[in-house]
C-alpha cells in the first residue's frame, strides 16, 4: 500500500473519531434534558496531577434530593482551584441517584471543537494525493524541466 493511503485513511479515521466525540457528546447531554435543574455548593475539592506533574482540581458538589443531603465529583476539572461554598447550576436525575454538574461552555467547547477539528482531517484526508503520479511504463506522467 502506497504512504499517501496511509496518511489518508489516518486522517479520514481521526476526522470520523471527532465527529463521533461530538455526536457521543450530544447525546450525553440531550438524555439529561429531562433531569431537574437545581444548585448545588461546591464544599470541596479533589486534586490529581496529569503525567508531566500540573495539578488538576474537581469539584465535590453537595445538594440535596428527597430531603437528603448527597454529594458527587464533578466531571469537570481545571487547572484553577475551585471556590469552596459557590454555588453551582446542576441537573439530577428524577428517578435514580445521580446528579452532574451544568456547564454549557464545557458542552460548547467540546461539541464544536470535535466538530471543527473531524471536518478538517476529514477534508485533509480526501485532499492527500500521491506526491509524483505515474504515467504508462512507470514513467513519469509530466517530462521533467530542462535543467533539473
Amino acid at each position: 500500500m502506497q504512504m499517501h493511503y496511509i496518511a489518508a485513511i489516518f486522517f479520514i479515521g481521526l476526522g470520523i473519531a471527532g465527529l463521533a466525540l461530538a455526536v457521543g457528546h450530544e447525546v450525553y447531554w440531550w438524555k439529561r434534558r429531562a433531569w431537574l435543574p437545581s444548585t448545588g455548593i461546591i464544599k470541596d475539592f479533589k486534586e490529581t496531577h496529569w503525567a508531566d506533574g500540573g495539578p488538576t482540581y474537581s469539584a465535590v458538589i453537595e445538594y440535596k434530593l428527597n430531603g437528603a443531603v448527597r454529594s458527587f465529583d464533578s466531571q469537570y476539572a481545571s487547572g484553577k482551584k475551585p471556590t469552596i461554598g459557590s454555588h453551582v447550576p446542576i441537573v439530577m436525575s428524577p428517578g435514580e441517584d445521580r446528579a452532574a454538574e451544568i456547564s454549557q461552555s464545557h458542552r460548547i467547547m467540546i461539541t464544536v471543537a470535535s466538530c471543527v477539528f473531524g471536518a478538517i482531517f476529514i477534508i485533509v484526508g480526501s485532499n492527500i494525493k500521491p506526491t509524483s503520479e505515474q504515467g504508462v511504463g512507470g514513467q513519469p506522467a509530466t517530462p521533467p524541466r530542462v535543467g533539473d
